[in-house]
């Protein structure tokens, strides 16, 4: 009996969690568009040269998220 009760209220528990938790896909869309905003506002700003490689780091992991969701 108190197993039976244990374990629907650790099922509960973790039911809530997952509500509270994004999928990888929504956090992959999150992602995107955090990555989207930064982008754009280093590109506006015009480039300066000690943004280069973060503007490289930010397109190449903007493809693998973007890659990631149309294979899902």
């Amino acid at each position: 009996m108190w197993q039976a009760l244990a374990g629907g209220f650790i099922g509960k528990i973790l039911g809530k969690i997952s509500e509270w938790v994004p999928s990888r896909e929504q956090y992959s869309r999150s992602k995107v568009e955090k990555l989207e905003r930064e982008r754009d506002e280093i590109t506006q700003a015009g480039i300066p040269n000690n943004k280069r490689k973060r503007l490289d780091a930010i397109l190449q992991q903007l493809r693998e998220a973007e890659a990631f969701l149309k294979n899902r």
